[in-house]
C-alpha cells in the first residue's frame, strides 16, 4: 500500500520482549502508550502476527485463533482507530476478530492473495473473502510468486487473475495492491518493482477494469478503509461520553 508513512517495527519501545516469543506479552498500559506514540507519528495499522507464533493470535496455517491477550489487543486497536492487519493471521483468528468486532469493523489484509488460485495458507479462501465484503474491508494483493502460482515462477498475468478473482468474490471496493516489495519475495516476470505497477494497471484495463475502478484499486479503496477505522474511533468516543 503506497499510502502514508510506514516503517518497520524492529522492537517495542519500553516493552518487554520475551525470548523466542515465549512468556507474557506487554501489558495493556504499555501497549496503549506505545500505540499512542506511534499513531501520533502516522501509524495506521498493526499486524497481530508475523510468521512465528506469539501471545496474541494463531499464524497462517494454524488452527489456533485469537488468544486472550489478542482479544484485548484487538479491542484496544479498535478503540484507538487503528486497522488490524490480518495478513499473517490464521483463518480462525480472522473469524474471531469478525465475531468480536462485528460487521461494522473492516477486515483488512495488507498483503494476501486468493487461495482459490493458489492453495497457500497465507492466501484467503472465498469464505474469508466474503467476510471482507460483508465488513467493507480490504485485501491488498501480494506479488510473491509462491502465493500467486504456488511455485517459484509467476507472471504479471497471474497477478491480474488474483485481482480479478477477488473482485468477483468480494467486489471492486474490497481490493488493492499489497506488493510486498520490501519483503524477501520472488517477483513475477514483468512485475519487478513499483514502476511496473503502470503495466499491471494497463493489463487490468485491457481485461475490462474501468479507469474509475483502477483508481479504487490503486488508492481510493485504501483511503476509504483507513478513514472508516478512524471514524469508528470517533463514534465510539462519542457514545462513551
Amino acid at each position: 500500500l503506497l499510502l502514508g508513512r510506514v516503517g518497520p517495527f524492529l522492537r517495542l519501545y519500553r516493552c518487554p520482549r520475551p525470548a523466542a516469543n515465549r512468556g507474557p506479552p506487554p501489558n495493556e498500559e504499555q501497549l496503549r502508550d506505545l500505540l499512542l506514540r506511534l499513531r501520533a507519528r502516522g501509524l495506521s495499522y498493526v499486524g497481530l502476527t508475523w510468521s512465528n507464533r506469539n501471545a496474541f493470535a494463531g499464524v497462517a496455517g494454524e488452527a489456533v485463533g485469537l488468544k486472550p491477550a489478542g482479544r484485548r489487543l484487538v479491542l484496544l486497536l479498535r478503540e484507538l482507530g487503528l486497522l488490524i492487519d490480518l495478513s499473517h493471521a490464521s483463518d480462525q483468528s480472522v473469524r474471531d476478530v469478525r465475531a468480536l468486532l462485528g460487521r461494522d469493523y473492516p477486515l483488512f489484509f495488507s498483503h494476501s492473495s486468493a487461495r482459490a488460485l493458489c492453495d497457500h495458507p497465507r492466501n484467503l479462501g472465498d469464505s474469508l473473502l466474503q467476510l471482507v465484503r460483508e465488513t467493507g474491508g480490504l485485501v491488498a494483493v501480494n506479488f510473491h510468486s509462491a502465493y500467486i502460482t504456488c511455485s517459484s515462477r509467476a507472471r504479471r498475468a497471474d497477478v491480474v487473475a488474483h485481482v480479478q478473482h477477488i473482485v468477483r468474490v468480494a467486489g471492486i471496493q474490497s481490493v488493492a495492491l499489497g506488493g510486498d516489495f520490501d519483503g524477501l519475495i520472488q517477483l513475477p516476470a514483468g512485475l519487478g518493482g513499483p514502476p511496473d505497477i503502470y503495466r499491471l494497471a494497463e493489463d487490468l484495463h485491457a481485461g475490462g477494469m474501468s479507469y474509475s475502478d483502477l483508481e479504487r484499486l490503486l488508492y481510493r479503496n485504501a483511503r476509504r478503509v483507513l478513514a472508516r477505522a478512524q471514524a469508528l474511533r470517533k463514534t465510539q468516543s462519542q457514545s462513551e461520553r
